[in-house]
């Protein structure tokens, strides 16, 4: 399950920073609009993703734990991309 978890961190993380620079540099949108979709991009995943997964038979236990592993990762990853925005702008 741990090699399963990596990957499934490890690809939500590598879009959630693709999405977020695609945001920053691509969006024709004032810089405050553009923070608030960066930010969004690091969002911890919602709840419904463990109740989908169990209603097709999968390992509910692995969406709820990696749920809670993203949650952690995904709002320090927030944190540090508001401060980092905040000292680019």
């Amino acid at each position: 399950d741990r090699s399963e978890l990596g990957k499934v961190i490890a690809w939500r993380f590598l879009f959630s920073v693709l999405i977020a620079l695609a945001a920053w540099f691509l969006l024709p949108l004032d810089e405050r609009v553009r923070e608030i979709v960066v930010l969004a991009a690091f969002a911890p995943v919602t709840i419904f993703s463990t109740k989908f997964t169990d209603s097709l038979t999968g390992n509910a236990k692995l969406a709820g734990f990696s749920l809670s592993v993203s949650a952690i990762i995904g709002l320090v990853m927030m944190t540090g991309a508001h401060f980092l925005l905040a000292a680019i702008a």
